[in-house]
């Protein structure tokens, strides 16, 4: 019990390939010696599902950081299970694990989710550009067609990044809907949008 004072050396332990004492430093007392112990052992265990299996008791962490890291580890599997916590990092959580999180949707699950068009159209409405920006290029590299209505409000932003990214987006959805619009953005004062809507 002593070395539960003491910040054990995760990377020595993961050189002498000792996981039973990774899986045990996934209670130590500090957030950090959790999150770094859990990230090594999703390496290790990267192809043994059970073995994962056994971190899943991280998803009710009292600490939001680590119940968060760990949500989307199993994301990166398609894990349905952590829809829910993803969510939720899409409504509060901070910047970089929203980020991340509508980076891992169009790699690790299908637009066919309703939580997931749902995550989707959460993050556009959310105040900071960089996660609406996130979301609209989600949505174009998912080609979720039923999204474009969502998208059109954003061809004619203020923001130059925000206009490509939404009609480029918009093209990836091939929903007719868009057409009127992307004929518009042939005329945008950026010739960036400009090459994008051709």
């Amino acid at each position: 019990m002593v070395e539960m004072f003491f910040k054990p050396n995760v990377q020595k332990i993961v050189a002498a390939n000792d996981t039973e004492k990774l899986l045990s430093l996934l209670k130590h007392r500090s957030m950090q010696v959790r999150i770094d112990s859990m990230l090594a052992l999703f390496k290790l265990f990267e192809n043994d599902e059970e073995s994962r299996n056994r971190m899943r008791f991280l998803l009710s962490d009292k600490n939001p950081r680590v119940k968060n890291r760990a949500a989307m580890q199993f994301a990166r599997y398609g894990d349905t299970d952590v829809i829910d916590i993803l969510f939720e990092i899409i409504s509060s959580g901070p910047l970089g694990e929203q980020i991340e999180v509508l980076r891992l949707l169009p790699h690790f699950y299908s637009w066919e989710n309703d939580k997931i068009t749902q995550i989707l159209a959460l993050a556009l409405r959310d105040k900071k550009l960089t996660v609406q920006s996130e979301a609209i290029k989600s949505i174009g590299e998912m080609k979720i067609e039923t999204m474009a209505f969502y998208l059109l409000d954003f061809v004619n932003h203020p923001s130059v990044r925000v206009r490509h990214d939404a009609v480029v987006a918009l093209g990836r959805t091939k929903n007719p809907i868009a057409t009127d619009e992307l004929i518009g953005s042939l005329t945008d004062s950026s010739p960036e949008v400009r090459k994008a809507a051709e």
